[in-house]
């Protein structure tokens, strides 16, 4: 068999994506969104989808071939933008390769926790995915993450009103201060945004300390509709979903019954929160939205992936420092009005010409900045499917897409 290559890698690598298909483009999108400056090598072996329907091994087999071919293209950070690959795939390829590792589970079952009213929250996934248990796992876990946090906040909130109190001589002591270098008792705090423990998956990263007030508050009424302990998890299984993705069949008369028929079980339920446990699955966000009503919130946990690629990369010193080349435009700096506005321009030909235009109210500074990004896309199956598609779904026209022998890798 073969091995993983070692590799070595710089912040000017690309960040690598892979799926079963078109679904990891949810991911790459907002991958896009928020981190504008990144390349950007996505995979996606339609050839072989769907994962969901297949054994442990082979699942762990695709995985393993999609990780040396991303590897072979010299990528920083390795993202497994498919549930079914995370559930089975990730430990292995974590303590395997010599680059960060990043699923889509937990970023997705946090997301849900923060979100449901009731307690009962619904997961939708490929066969694999929900027989798996995965997200039953992480979403339990991340309940009690936030139970620990909220107890946690409420301690440290009382103790903190406490020594407020017996400092009230100080006539601009504030109770969150960033700037009170003396009040010890600070740097105690959980959410303190010096905490060094920045590589736990569930950090909190909640540095605005001035809105702790209504953050506890919030806290409190939460643990009067909630009990942590009692939050209930429903699978459903949903295979067909991603060929209707893969078809793009995302908003038909096809679509929508196949989505009642499968999702009337969770109704039934009374869910207030449904995971989307399929990066395929937000293709048909609007089928799915349709047939669940108003009073469920969709989890799509693209963009809480998007931010943890952003958090490992600095975490690892990966960021692309690329530098811009700015044209000062003009300069009337007024310091009352920091309030700016940045546009991107994205024009994609694998090779980005991006420009950003960043101006400020009040004809305060203006910049103009431009940069090159790289979008490489490569599949397993047909080249021009995927540039159709993927190119819907990105609101960018892939004008490259390169078919690959993945079974070589």
């Amino acid at each position: 068999m073969k091995k993983y290559r070692n590799i070595i890698v710089d912040s000017s690598c690309p960040i690598g994506i892979f799926d079963s298909g078109l679904g990891g483009l949810t991911v790459q999108k907002e991958v896009i969104a928020q981190l504008p400056m990144e390349d950007t090598v996505y995979f996606g072996d339609s050839g072989r989808a769907p994962y969901g329907t297949k054994s442990k091994e082979t699942i762990l087999n695709f995985a393993r071939q999609d990780t040396r071919f991303l590897l072979e293209q010299n990528v920083k950070i390795i993202v497994i933008a498919c549930n079914t690959a995370s559930a089975h795939a990730y430990k292995e390829i974590a303590a395997q390769v010599k680059i960060p590792v990043v699923e889509v589970i937990r970023p997705g079952a946090m997301a849900a926790v923060k979100a449901t009213k009731n307690g009962r929250i619904g997961v939708i996934g490929t066969s694999a995915t929900v027989e798996s248990k995965v997200y039953d796992e992480a979403i339990l876990e991340a309940a009690n993450i936030i139970r620990i946090e909220n107890e946690f906040e409420e301690d440290n909130t009382e103790n903190l009103k406490i020594n407020n109190t017996n400092n009230s001589i100080s006539e601009n002591d504030s109770l969150f201060n960033s700037n009170n270098s003396n009040n010890s008792n600070n740097s105690n705090s959980l959410f303190n945004s010096n905490n060094s423990n920045s590589n736990s998956l569930f950090n909190s990263n909640n540095s605005n300390s001035n809105n702790s007030n209504n953050s506890n508050n919030e806290s409190k009424n939460r643990n009067k509709i909630i009990n942590w302990t009692e939050i209930e998890v429903f699978g459903q299984a949903c295979p067909l979903f991603v060929s209707l993705a893969e078809e793009g069949w995302w908003d038909n008369e096809i679509a929508y019954l196949t989505a009642k028929t499968y999702l009337a079980p969770l109704i039934e339920k009374g869910i207030d929160t449904l995971v989307l446990g399929c990066t395929h699955y937000p293709l048909l966000e609007k089928t799915i939205a349709k047939v669940m009503g108003p009073g469920v919130k969709l989890i799509n946990s693209a963009s809480e992936v998007a931010k943890r690629i952003g958090e490992v990369l600095k975490e690892n010193c990966l960021e692309n420092t690329r530098q811009f080349e700015s044209d000062l435009v003009s300069e009337n700096c007024d310091n009352n009005n920091k309030n700016s506005t940045i546009k991107h321009h994205h024009h994609n030909n694998n090779n980005n010409n991006n420009t950003t235009t960043a101006t400020s109210n009040n004809n305060a500074t203006t910049i103009t900045t431009s940069f090159e990004t790289s979008r490489l896309f490569y599949t397993s199956d047909s080249e021009e499917k995927f540039k159709m598609l993927g190119s819907a779904f990105l609101d960018m026209k892939i004008d490259c897409a390169k078919k690959i022998e993945i079974e070589k890798y």
